[in-house]
């Protein structure tokens, strides 16, 4: 009888500003092509959700179970007029989500930005997450840049030295690396050029399951974020 497969845990995040094809990415990784499996609540309020799968490695005969966690996209004005009460209302959702649903912790935290100039607002954003998350996912994140379909290898290489050049301080925080990658929806390609593209998709894809394969299996459950001032009052109060 042949032995069990090892079993190992993988928990990513997927985090960005809405439009930058955060899902699509979270999708990828969880193996369900453009079924958009992280979807909003009957109410159509954009949620935290997160898909479970399973992966064997013929290479290394280990076994991995994935959990992939699709965050609310940050600066969605369809949550509010206002920035600053927006983010507040998506974090502590975050928060609450990743303590109640995730409670062993993440092993991965992925931002996704789309390629193109790093705006004042994507910059607001990646301040806004590190503010709220200690500074020890620095060594659990990594940088993927979408948009990249019509990018060939040294086109992407490009974007990423560009992209680490003008953003010394973020690309410096991913100590994961940063990744270019391109998924079209393949329907709008023409139609001698779909195979070419799909072969593409398939080849990121497997990307960014192998960045999620090779994260470490260390974990920041609860300690994933800074304390509140609430929090840190409530803490002394206790002792």
């Amino acid at each position: 009888m042949s032995q069990p497969k090892p079993v190992q845990k993988r928990n990513v995040i997927v985090i960005g500003k809405t439009g930058t094809g955060k899902s699509t990415v979270a999708n990828k990784i969880a193996g369900y092509g453009n079924f958009d499996v992280f979807h909003t609540s009957q109410s159509g309020t954009p949620k935290v959700s997160h898909c479970e799968t399973t992966m064997d490695d013929p290479e290394t005969n280990v076994r991995y179970d994935f959990k992939v966690i699709d965050t609310i996209g940050l600066f969605d004005h369809r949550l509010s007029l206002y920035h600053k009460i927006m983010n507040k209302e998506i974090m502590d959702r975050i928060k609450v989500y990743l303590n109640d649903v995730i409670p062993e912790g993440i092993t991965l935290v992925m931002f996704v930005f789309r390629k193109g100039r790093f705006t004042q607002e994507e910059e607001d954003t990646f301040n806004y997450i590190t503010e709220n998350f200690r500074n020890d996912i620095s060594e659990i994140s990594t940088l993927v840049i979408t948009n990249c379909e019509n990018d060939d290898d040294e086109g992407r290489q490009d974007i990423i030295e560009d992209f680490t050049k003008s953003q010394r301080a973020t690309a410096n925080f991913m100590k994961k690396g940063i990744h270019a990658v391109g998924f079209p929806d393949i329907q709008k390609v023409k139609q001698k050029l779909r195979a070419a593209f799909q072969e593409d998709i398939e080849k990121d894809t497997e990307k960014l399951r192998d960045l999620v394969k090779k994260a470490d299996e260390m974990r920041l459950g609860k300690k994933l974020f800074e304390p509140t001032i609430w929090e840190m009052a409530s803490s002394c109060i206790i002792l």
